[in-house]
């Protein structure tokens, strides 16, 4: 698999980002490209760890935090400033945050990430910068993980269309 991520000396080129997406069916590809990006970066990655909670009070908090369902993101995250990432849900759709919105990573904070939208021109400057805060999510019934919990993560991986 040859991925062109339009990195040049440790960068993203953000017009790159603007034009390009990478597109995946599998989340343990999602992780590994996401780790790939991370690593091409220059500048310290920092990891984000997720809270798990069980729904049912049975599931042991270990077999929580080994699964990675698609609605709740990944237990492990692991970023640097400057890497693109994307909403997978609608946080505030009259501030542009909304499923599918690309970002790119400007600071990463114990409680926010804040990160610049990658819209069009027709985005007003002052949602351009935008905090993205820890939220809690569920696990449905109606997941293909055989139980539910709750996990509190960023709402971020590697962009996809």
């Amino acid at each position: 698999m040859t991925v062109h991520l339009g990195i040049r000396e440790g960068q993203l080129q953000v017009n790159s980002l603007r034009e390009h997406s990478i597109l995946t069916a599998l989340n343990s590809d999602v992780h590994l490209l996401n780790n790939l990006a991370t690593d091409m970066l220059t500048g310290d990655a920092r990891e984000y760890t997720a809270v798990d909670e069980s729904l049912d009070g049975t599931v042991t908090t270990e077999n929580m935090n080994r699964k990675d369902p698609i609605e709740v993101g990944p237990f492990r995250l692991r970023l640097k400033i400057g890497q693109p990432i994307i909403l997978l849900r609608n946080m505030n759709p009259r501030r542009h945050l909304c499923n599918g919105t690309r970002l790119t990573v400007r600071g990463l904070h114990n409680k926010f990430i804040e990160a610049d939208i990658l819209l069009d021109k027709e985005v007003p400057p002052a949602y351009h910068t935008v905090m993205i805060p820890r939220i809690p999510l569920d696990v449905s019934e109606d997941s293909s993980c055989p139980f539910r919990f709750r996990r509190i993560q960023f709402l971020s991986s590697l962009p996809s269309p």
